[in-house]
């Protein structure tokens, strides 16, 4: 009897627990951009049951995906009170339409970390301290093989008593600039773990042109909501959904 009222709990617990997780909310993209997009669900298969082997959606696709080894450097001075870490992550992928464009994508994340240790002398100690931390997400994006026209979609902060604070995204040829604005869900979007869905909106000019939710409010989300403004021309459409898909698969060790 005790083990069927267990089963009966469990049975119980799970089902709360999906509905709690699986109640999917979207990010608070702008309300003309919700007027005008086309909503695409982006999705990503597997290889080997862990690694992403590409992204799909509508009449986008991700192919020809290869990672680089991770080159690290770690630095510490004689007495171990400065220590310093560099890791660099390099990846690069292909991506085409159904009109048969193409584009060449090549991914750079790169991390660093200094800082002042703990030092204890007599009874006297001092307390470590952050000299620099950064993290640089780099992409080059170079649409028909048309190397005069080398886009550059950047993410960076960095903070620390070395530095001054700065936090970036954009996307940019030199002629044309986009930025990229973070979007966090309401409250009541977050799952189990107090995590919220959050994504970037693309705006030229003050407007909006589109917007990805790269972060799901589900633990174990199969796929990415995608909007795009229907009036875009294609150029502009194909260099979003390139951009978009580097932004879900920036290198690290986690995809090794």
């Amino acid at each position: 009897m005790l083990t069927y009222y267990i089963k009966i709990l469990s049975l119980s617990a799970f089902i709360l627990l999906s509905g709690i997780v699986y109640t999917q909310q979207n990010i608070p993209i702008s309300d003309s951009l919700a007027f005008h997009a086309e909503t695409l669900e982006l999705t990503k298969g597997y290889i080997s049951g862990k690694k992403i082997k590409k992204f799909h959606f509508g009449e986008y696709s991700m192919h020809t995906y290869k990672q680089m080894p991770t080159k690290a450097w770690n630095k510490e001075n004689l007495f171990g009170t400065m220590s310093s870490s560099e890791y660099l992550y390099t990846s690069s992928f292909m991506f085409s339409n159904s009109a048969h464009d193409t584009a060449q994508v090549f991914m750079f994340h790169q991390i660093q970390d200094k800082k002042q240790n703990n030092l204890v002398t007599g009874i006297i100690q001092f307390g470590e301290k952050k000299l620099l931390n950064s993290d640089f997400f780099t992409s080059w994006i170079t649409i028909n093989r048309n190397t005069t026209e080398k886009w550059t979609l950047f993410f960076g902060k960095s903070s620390g008593q070395e530095v001054e604070y700065m936090q970036t995204a954009y996307l940019s040829n030199d002629v044309r600039t986009i930025s990229l604005k973070l979007i966090r869900g309401r409250e009541k979007g977050k799952n189990i773990l107090g995590w919220p869905a959050m994504g970037y909106e693309f705006y030229e000019e003050g407007k909006s042109l589109a917007a990805i939710q790269f972060f799901n409010d589900k633990l174990f989300p199969e796929s990415y909501t995608v909007w795009k403004d229907q009036r875009l021309d294609a150029k502009t459409k194909f260099l979003l959904a390139t951009a978009m898909t580097a932004i879900l698969y920036e290198p690290d060790e986690s995809n090794e």
